[in-house]
């Protein structure tokens, strides 16, 4: 069944569909602690409950190297943790409470402060 439902998605090109379903479902997991993950076509046919413990779990290699990648930049510019004194998000990820929980925990005296992605992704092209 789930070798016929790939070849479904496969030879249907469902691939973006799918995609967008599941980004969706990230996105309110954001902010519900469970979502329904529901997709019907050809045979491909789910219909999942997702909690966000379990997506945060998936996360966990991702929010490791996050955290890694954090100690890179912190090396690179010379300077601790502690001298940060503003974190800037611009949604996507960074919408995800435990990458929001990742960056309280680097950055226990930074303000958060949340940025438009639109203006913030067209001001840094713009210093390119």
């Amino acid at each position: 069944r789930e070798v016929s439902a790939l070849r479904s998605a496969i030879e249907l090109q469902l691939g973006y569909d799918i995609f967008a379903l599941l980004d969706d479902a990230k996105r309110r997991l954001s902010s519900v602690p469970a979502t329904l993950v529901t997709y019907h076509r050809a045979a491909v046919d789910v219909d999942a409950r997702v909690t966000r413990s379990r997506f945060e779990a998936i996360l966990g290699a991702t929010l490791a190297r996050i955290n890694r990648l954090l100690d890179e930049c912190l090396a690179a510019a010379g300077i601790s943790a502690l001298e940060v004194d503003e974190v800037v998000t611009t949604g996507g990820s960074s919408a995800i409470p435990a990458v929001r929980a990742l960056l309280l925990r680097r950055f226990p005296q930074a303000r958060s402060r949340d940025a438009d992605p639109f203006s913030t992704v067209a001001a840094g092209l713009a210093l390119s």
